[in-house]
């Protein structure tokens, strides 16, 4: 059983759209549909699946979903910080260039 805090520590962590995501995974990794809203329930403890009975949701994999969409989705805005850094530099560095005033020439 994951413990309530845990869940607490991963969801303050959540944006929107991260629920969908691990909806999506979730589907993906266990050939079984769960709601978004299902996940967000067990996030805030409001549902607590004991993936006791057969067929029934596992916590674990419910956990393991969620996570996942919200580090895909920390990866990706990592990535986009580092492009946007990367163009900035470059964009300063052009503007630096074209505002740079040529050397006179020497009579």
């Amino acid at each position: 059983m994951i413990h309530q805090s845990e869940r607490d520590a991963l969801r303050a962590q959540i944006k929107k759209g991260d629920y969908q995501v691990a909806s999506n995974i979730y589907q993906k990794n266990h050939n079984r549909p769960i709601g978004r809203r299902y996940l967000q329930r067990f996030m805030e403890g409001i549902s607590n699946p004991s993936g006791a009975r057969p067929g029934s949701h596992q916590p674990i994999h419910m956990y393991e979903a969620v996570a996942e969409a919200v580090r895909r989705r920390i990866q990706r805005e990592n990535e986009t910080t580092e492009t946007a850094r990367a163009m900035r530099y470059k964009l300063i560095e052009k503007i630096r260039r074209d505002t740079t005033p040529a050397k006179p020439i020497a009579l």
